[in-house]
């Protein structure tokens, strides 16, 4: 689990399957705001069978898809970016309080590499997350391949 913190905010990310499993935004009076959830197999530690996608076994947080859903009965539910590995290409640089991490995901989508930036800025109660697709030939159907996670603000 990779962890980044500035002021106000800390996330961890877990580089198996791609998930910003938990974040933590300071509020006044001392109170800490916790929005994200955890499937209850995965607080309680509980092993799920095999067959089960890994994006399944370990819910939590928030985790990119491509494809959405079960696209091909090739892939796993939601695709690599939610099943698969995740490497750190860029060590979390700081730059006045900003902490930037990239990460490329190991396995292909559509023949696309596929790139992911987390970014807390200080005093900032939010996540940014860009994922951008380099590459990679044939149709892709997502929603969105461009998002930015955003959380409530404390007040």
């Amino acid at each position: 689990m990779d962890r980044f913190v500035t002021e106000g905010i800390t996330v961890l990310f877990d580089p198996v399957c791609g998930v910003v499993d938990e974040v933590v935004i300071a509020c006044e009076g001392g109170e800490y705001l916790r929005p994200l959830h955890k499937a209850p197999w995965t607080r309680a530690g509980e092993r799920l069978p095999s067959s089960v996608p890994a994006v399944e076994q370990r819910l939590a947080g928030d985790f990119f898809c491509a494809p959405f859903a079960k696209a091909r009965p090739d892939l796993p539910l939601h695709g690599w970016a939610a099943n698969g590995d995740w490497q750190r290409v860029k060590a979390p640089s700081n730059m006045r309080g900003m902490q930037t991490a990239i990460y490329q995901l190991r396995q292909k989508v559509e023949g696309a590499a596929l790139t992911k930036e987390i970014r807390l800025r200080p005093g900032h109660p939010f996540v940014y997350q860009t994922h951008t697709f380099t590459g990679g030939a044939g149709e892709f159907r997502s929603p969105t391949t461009r998002c930015c996670m955003c959380l409530a603000v404390c007040g």
